[in-house]
């Protein structure tokens, strides 16, 4: 290995760092390797930050944040050279094997789940739930109309 060579943290193949990085990368340029770094460091900050996505104060933040951020799920951005609708999904599993969206029980429809979100624009969980829940109550209410007394 040369003096400007280091060994990548997960391969352990030497690579010569990039000019502008410095001595912060700690990876070669192979894309099996980057994608390991990655799901290393956000499970790391998943580790550090069990709560951040969790309680009504962060949806709170997040609505916030929305609100001061209008248009930004409408953006037309691509993901690693895919659309967003080509795009893996980057979600981590727990360790429960259950997806942090995987809060809406599966006797719920999903297509219908998604139809409520596609048509209000609504992502956040406990908004769907609520429309799924009036969707529900009037749907009762129409195919079983009350016996009338």
């Amino acid at each position: 290995m040369s003096k400007s060579e280091r060994p990548c943290c997960v391969c352990h193949n030497p690579f010569i760092p990039s000019k502008y990085s410095g001595n912060r990368q700690v990876v070669c340029e192979r894309a099996e390797c980057r994608r390991e770094v990655k799901r290393q460091r956000q499970a790391s900050w998943e580790d550090r930050n069990k709560d951040y996505f969790k309680g009504l104060e962060n949806v709170e933040r997040v609505r916030e944040w929305r609100r001061n951020n209008p248009g930004w799920q409408e953006r037309k951005k691509r993901v690693g050279g895919k659309s967003r609708a080509e795009a893996e999904s980057c979600n981590r599993e727990e360790a429960g094997g259950e997806l942090l969206q995987d809060s809406v029980p599966e006797s719920k429809d999903v297509a219908l789940v998604g139809f409520i979100a596609f048509m209000t624009g609504v992502v956040l969980q406990d908004e769907v739930q609520s429309l799924y829940d009036e969707c529900l109550r009037r749907g009762n209410e129409l195919l079983r109309p009350a016996v009338a007394a």
